[in-house]
């Protein structure tokens, strides 16, 4: 009887160990349930914040300029049949391509007339009049073309003007508030200086802009100078000649 009881006391310890090690085995089953639950909208909107904050500033990095800033020149040295007739049909297609005549310089060297006229034309008739000028040559000495690039330089010089700007309205709100005269003449000083570093990119800005839309074309011209004989030696002309060497032999 007694090793019933201790048998059935055995078997009844066990059935309480295998309860006890399925309760503990249990929360690491409802943890990884936790886990892969589905994640509530306002954790999947924070999680998308990210990097979609970082797509934006890459944009903003990458951002480039919407159109191309470039300053036309060319420089013709051409041979002309007359000059007179060369210098009016550049001035009058000058004024057909809405230009203007920069400078115009007449030169002599050597019995041989030059001259050199600087037109300004807008850039969307550079290509035709450079092409029209070349009309008027019997022969090209020289034709250089160049076109520079200054898109960064507008930008920059666009961005610290901003920059520049917003800061001279900070100081004339802090002028509204300046309450002595030494907070006063502080403010004017920081005024002054912002507004001539503001006059001095406005003007370079201003320039480039000039170049851009106008493009410079020079043309430098001559005309063929005509092959002068001398004049034949005559009788009278040789003993005269003879006469003075003679005279200077003595």
């Amino acid at each position: 009887m007694k090793s019933i009881l201790f048998l059935l006391f055995i078997f009844l310890s066990l059935l309480a160990g295998c309860h006890k090690s399925a309760d503990y085995q249990s929360p690491p089953t409802e943890y990884s349930v936790m886990d892969e639950s589905p994640k509530t909208e306002e954790q999947t909107s924070e999680k998308a914040e990210v990097p979609g904050k970082f797509v934006r500033e890459d944009k903003d990095l990458e951002k480039k300029p919407s159109r191309r800033e470039v300053i036309y020149t060319a420089n013709l040295q051409i041979q002309v049949d007359k000059l007179q007739p060369a210098i009016q049909g550049i001035a009058k297609l000058i004024k057909e391509k809405n230009g203007y005549l920069s400078a115009e310089n007449h030169t002599t060297y050597s019995g041989q007339s030059r001259v050199e006229m600087i037109a300004r034309v807008p850039k969307e008739a550079f290509v035709d009049f450079v092409s029209g000028v070349e009309t008027f040559s019997v022969y090209t000495a020289s034709k250089n073309i160049t076109a520079q690039d200054v898109t960064e330089e507008f930008v920059d010089i666009e961005a610290r003007l901003r920059s520049k700007k917003a800061a001279e309205e900070r100081f004339l709100e802090l002028m509204k508030t300046a309450k002595t005269i030494g907070e006063v003449m502080d403010v004017e000083n920081q005024l002054r200086t912002i507004r001539e570093e503001i006059e001095a990119r406005q003007g370079r800005l201003n320039f480039l802009q000039s170049q851009v839309t106008y493009s410079t074309v020079t043309v430098s011209m001559y005309e063929e100078k005509p092959m002068v004989s001398s004049p034949q030696a005559g009788f009278w002309y040789q003993i005269k000649k003879g006469f003075e060497n003679g005279w200077e032999g003595i």
